[in-house]
């Protein structure tokens, strides 16, 4: 009897054993930290080419209920006059109203607030002294876009944008003056508020000294209750704004190398940022390194690279994907038509 039980007590742990080895078996290697962290870094994948101007740059970019919305923007041939919706759904893009009229501008800021989309400022170009003080509302339900009140700052391109629950901010941006050279930095900041059209003036943006140059080519994106903007040029300093107490709280430097003109949106609660334009001492190198930032802890976790290293891109977030379509980029080309998806929770 007690041979019995022991042969079966032996069978039992050897199917046992098989059964483990073979789920074992199931699993991809992981043989180090290293490994773990690229699993875990989030994927891109190639989605319908945009249409409209193939090397547009610096235009304006928002979603609105899933849907992402891009146009405008600059161009070796001239500005790009087309505004476009992409329905992550269907793959496709459609065509949609343009709000310029007979002028089209590059660098705008903009954002969405609800179910409408925004943007203001804007130049027409390095050679042209004309900026736009204009500020437009885009109602992706009736296709119309509606002039509002006038952005109160002085005229100029490349200021930051982003909204804060219901309410949007503007600041920073430059101005270039083609008659002497002469260029103008900003750094003030206004609140505004779409139910009443009205603009307030907000704490400046806290940059000093060169950083206030720099910082005209910094990225931002609004999340949860808060603003967050990384400061251009060499500059990691990474800022938080509270709309509620009105101040900028400094927080985990940015990991990455500085730059200009990154990409940064945000996708459920997390913060994205990355692409961009390096400055050295032996000249400029494009960039596709791309960064998550985790608010709750206040650390960065680096994710795939982008596909293409590009500066300039158009970039936009939804509850779930972000989205990024190439600008300048290293095919030594700004002809770039590809459209991309990031999915925060894919394998690369």
């Amino acid at each position: 009897m007690r041979n019995l039980i022991t042969g079966i007590l032996l069978i039992s742990l050897s199917l046992q054993a098989c059964k483990k080895s073979s789920e074992d078996s199931l699993k991809p290697p992981l043989t180090s930290q290293s490994d773990i962290k690229t699993l875990a870094a989030g994927s891109w994948t190639r989605k319908a080419d945009r249409p409209g101007f193939a090397g547009a740059f610096y235009g304006v970019q928002f979603s609105i209920d899933g849907l992402v919305y891009m146009g405008y923007g600059g161009h070796e041939s001239g500005n790009d006059p087309t505004f476009w919706e992409y329905n992550p759904s269907t793959d496709s893009w459609t065509q949609k109203a343009n709000s310029q009229g007979g002028h089209t501008f590059s660098e705008m800021a903009s954002f969405s607030i609800g179910r409408k989309g925004y943007y203001a400022t804007g130049g027409q170009g390095d050679q042209s002294n004309f900026y736009g003080d204009e500020f437009f509302e885009y109602d992706p339900a009736a296709n119309v876009w509606t002039r509002k009140a006038n952005f109160p700052g002085e005229p100029r391109r490349r200021a930051i944008g982003f909204s804060v629950e219901n309410k949007a901010y503007i600041g920073l941006g430059y101005l270039y003056d083609v008659s002497d050279a002469s260029l103008t930095y900003y750094t003030d900041l206004w609140e505004y508020t779409p139910k009443s059209d009205c603009w307030t003036r907000k704490t400046d943006v806290p940059l000093t000294g060169n950083d206030i140059s720099e910082g005209i080519s910094g990225v931002v994106f609004g999340l949860g209750k808060y603003g967050y903007f990384k400061s251009g040029g060499s500059s990691q300093d990474f800022w938080q704004f509270n709309p509620a107490s009105n101040q900028w709280i400094k927080k985990a430097d940015f990991p990455g190398v500085g730059r200009t003109n990154a990409v940064g949106f945000a996708v459920g609660d997390k913060g994205y940022i990355g692409t961009g334009r390096r400055y050295g001492a032996n000249g400029s190198e494009f960039l596709k390194d791309f960064w998550e930032y985790n608010p709750e802890s206040d650390q960065w976790l680096q994710q795939a690279d982008f596909s293409v290293s590009t500066n300039g891109a158009f970039g936009a977030g939804t509850k779930n994907k972000g989205y990024i379509k190439p600008g300048e980029s290293d095919r030594n080309t700004r002809d770039n038509t590809d459209f991309w998806e990031f999915d925060p929770s894919g394998f690369n």
